[in-house]
């Protein structure tokens, strides 16, 4: 037996399978994949003060657009170190970026990196 209502539904499926909507990327929302929407990044170093009124060393990367820091309100990745969120390699100023590469891809879609020396590590008030 021949069902076309089968064979229209089968149809349909079939063109709705191809059919991709435009992808999005964005705070607290994510469908299909995005291109990077930022060039670069800048890094500024800072200490944050915590409930206990210990400093806490931070590292905040942002990022760019067109050379230009970008300081429109971003979702915060916050990673805790305490190995030394930074350090000098043949010269050169290593951060966790260059450790984990798959953080400047996502800085450069709009997050913000936060990467923090633990209390009592690296450059960090305080102890453990």
């Amino acid at each position: 037996m021949f069902f076309p209502a089968l064979a229209l539904a089968g149809l349909a499926m079939l063109s709705l399978k191809g059919y991709q909507k435009k992808p999005i990327s964005r705070l607290g929302e994510y469908k299909g994949y995005s291109e990077p929407i930022y060039q670069g990044w800048n890094r500024i170093s800072q200490y944050i003060t915590v409930r206990d009124c210990t400093d806490l060393a931070v590292d905040i990367f942002r990022p760019t657009e067109s050379g230009n820091v970008v300081n429109d309100p971003l979702p915060v990745i916050w990673t805790s170190n305490r190995y030394h969120r930074a350090g000098i390699r043949n010269g050169k100023t290593v951060t966790l970026l260059e450790n984990q590469p798959w953080l400047e891809t996502v800085l450069k879609h709009g997050y913000v990196i936060a990467v923090v020396d633990i209390r009592g590590s690296g450059a960090s008030y305080g102890t453990r």
